[in-house]
């Protein structure tokens, strides 16, 4: 038995399955980022062998989260060896199908982990031994742990290879470095890359928003687009800043390192973020212009600070608040200056003009539903019950306090009526997923093992959700607003041979097929040829699964069985005759203008 065969084997009854990374509270004062004092300059090498060229950097505005690693270009080719950036040991493997795709982290004695994402392939004894235990489990997503010192690496030993797995919408290597608990993940430019960076950011926009009801912007009770040297406002207002960077070997527009604001000279507000805690990514919600940020993905930072991320390290204000508030009639200078790590700078000044502020003016809406409203506080629980249906907040479930709208209609599309949730003052996702609860008498039809609930959030996309079926209601933990209702899935997954057909000849040992589901989403994928399990993988990208038979799949007749399972049971379960063949497929023929044939 080759000597790596039998190390996989010795590892397999070790493997155990990761346990959940525990969140991170408020940062206070017993839990701050161990960044330390000084960042090892020098202990980590760059995991490729090419210069450092950035497709994503470190703390950049996401949808939902930050980027908590950076991005490595490789010209756009899958395949790239990558290296371990020190000497250590393979702390974890995860593979799945989407996020991160394919992921290696490697322990290190400095108390680092660094992590790999999006690959292609392992290398050597990694590689085969998650082959083992893929096959072992029948399964291509797998998320285990080895035994501290059991498989080690070497600084500069060849791990894996460049992919384009999971979410990753182009080839390239997502690399962190984290604490050795997984908590905080560090920003890797601080630890002493070489890299060129000549380029200073940009900074693309400028916009001042109406704080309250009693605030203008240049007479305007609107948030405006600054692109004069002055602007006129009456009452509270705070600023928002869209700025990118670019570096040297690089057209990316990537997020900036820091930001700083001040005020007739006097520091006003900065943000920086040299760390990311663990399932506090979502704190960017309340930090950006969400709506426009969604809409355009124009990342502008806004100095407001809400009640529940005051105590956040990612930003700073001499207001509490992070509102701009100015004595009638006085003239303020505003300096905006946004930087990258290697202190590249850009600058942009404008002239703030304060008038008295507006009377009262409420906010029109052209919602016609009657609402009742109901007050929440950031910091308190909230529950309300209401024609058979439930909310449970914990504290801290929202950014802030706020005003929830309810009201409930009758629905001919679902098996329920509609309960309309929303917010009244923030347009923001919540800070936390929070419990409802539907009666299960207010349905027309029940399907056991069957039945959803369905979210239609602010931005008009169907979430599904999978429900515990109590009793009385049926229960689901869910993140947004909008409205919620009760159905059910009993469609089976949809299954389309790509390059193969019942009874056709096959050429090649890698076979497609498009798949997708109507409600509640593919949860279990099986494959087999000739009887025998075989390697496949579902690229939700473009919906495709990848059926790797260059094992099983023998010259001549064979039989392929696929078996797909939606999360509410349904399946799908079809058997193909193939034939498989060694020799060049024949070349096709096309007719050309003139009626006569070409070959392609």
């Amino acid at each position: 038995m080759p000597r790596i065969l039998f190390l996989g084997l010795l590892l397999l009854p070790l493997l155990s399955v990761v346990p959940p990374v525990p969140g991170c509270a408020p940062a206070g004062a017993d839990d701050v980022p161990p960044v330390p004092r000084q960042y090892p300059v020098g202990y980590f090498s760059p995991p490729l062998r090419r210069p450092m060229a950035f497709s994503g950097l470190f703390s950049e505005i996401r949808l939902n989260h930050f980027h908590a690693g950076i991005d490595l270009r490789v010209g756009g080719v899958v395949g790239e060896p990558v290296y371990a950036a020190a000497d250590g040991w393979v702390h974890r493997v995860h593979v799945m199908e989407g996020g991160g795709g394919k992921i290696l982290a490697l322990a290190h004695p400095g108390g680092y982990t660094t992590y790999y994402m999006h690959l292609d392939s392992y290398a050597g004894d990694i590689g085969r031994l998650v082959d083992a235990v893929q096959r072992r489990d029948e399964s291509y997503s797998l998320d285990t742990v080895l035994p501290a010192g059991a498989l080690p690496v070497r600084r500069g030993q060849h791990i894996a290879n460049v992919g384009n797995t999971g979410g990753s919408a182009g080839p390239h290597l997502h690399f962190e470095i984290r604490d050795a608990e997984g908590r905080w993940t560090f920003n890797p430019l601080r630890f002493g890359f070489d890299y060129e960076d000549a380029v200073s950011p940009v900074i693309r926009g400028l916009r001042i928003y109406p704080a309250t009801d009693v605030s203008t912007v240049d007479g305007k009770r609107q948030p405006i687009d600054l692109t004069a040297e002055s602007v006129t406002v009456g009452g509270p207002v705070y600023l928002g800043v869209y700025a990118t960077d670019a570096s040297s070997g690089s057209t990316s527009r990537n997020g900036i390192y820091s930001l700083a604001v001040s005020v007739d000279g006097h520091p006003f507000f900065t943000y920086r973020l040299d760390s990311v805690c663990s399932g506090e990514g979502n704190l960017v919600n309340a930090l950006i212009d969400y709506d426009l940020f969604y809409a355009r993905r124009e990342g502008y930072i806004l100095t407001r600070r809400l009640q529940g991320m005051r105590d956040n390290p990612v930003t700073w204000s001499s207001s509490d608040d992070g509102l701009l508030r100015f004595a009638p009639g006085t003239g303020h200078r505003v300096t905006v200056v946004a930087g990258d790590c290697k202190q590249n700078q850009s600058t942009r000044t404008f002239t703030i003009h304060a008038v008295p502020p507006s009377d009262p003016f409420p906010k029109p809406s052209s919602d016609t539903r009657r609402y009742s409203r109901h007050a929440v506080r950031y910091n308190q629980p909230f529950r309300l019950q209401r024609d058979g249906f439930q909310v449970d907040m914990a504290a801290g479930t929202l950014f802030d306090d706020d005003t929830l709208r309810y009201a409930v209609e009758p629905s001919d599309k679902y098996l329920s009526p509609c309960f309309h949730l929303r917010t009244t003052h923030l347009p923001l996702p919540p800070r936390r997923s929070y419990r409802v609860a539907v009666r299960r008498d207010l349905c027309r039809q029940l399907t056991p093992g069957k039945m959803m609930l369905v979210l239609l959030n602010e931005k008009d996309a169907l979430i599904p959700y999978q429900v515990s079926d109590s009793a009385d209601c049926f229960v689901a933990t869910v993140y947004g607003f909008g409205r919620y209702a009760i159905t059910s899935d009993t469609e089976a997954p949809k299954l389309t041979p790509s390059n193969f057909r019942d009874g056709g000849t096959v050429y090649s040992t890698l076979l497609k097929a498009k798949i997708g589901d109507n409600l509640s989403g593919i949860s279990r994928y099986k494959c087999y040829v000739n009887g025998r399990w075989v390697l496949s993988a579902y690229d939700r990208k473009v919906s495709t699964l990848l059926i790797h038979t260059d094992r099983e799949l023998k010259v001549g007749g064979n039989t392929l069985r696929i078996c797909l399972t939606d999360a509410c049971g349904n399946t799908t379960d079809v058997t193909y005759r193939v034939h498989y063949s060694t020799q060049k497929p024949p070349r096709t023929h096309s007719v050309g203008k003139k009626g006569k044939s070409r070959r392609r």
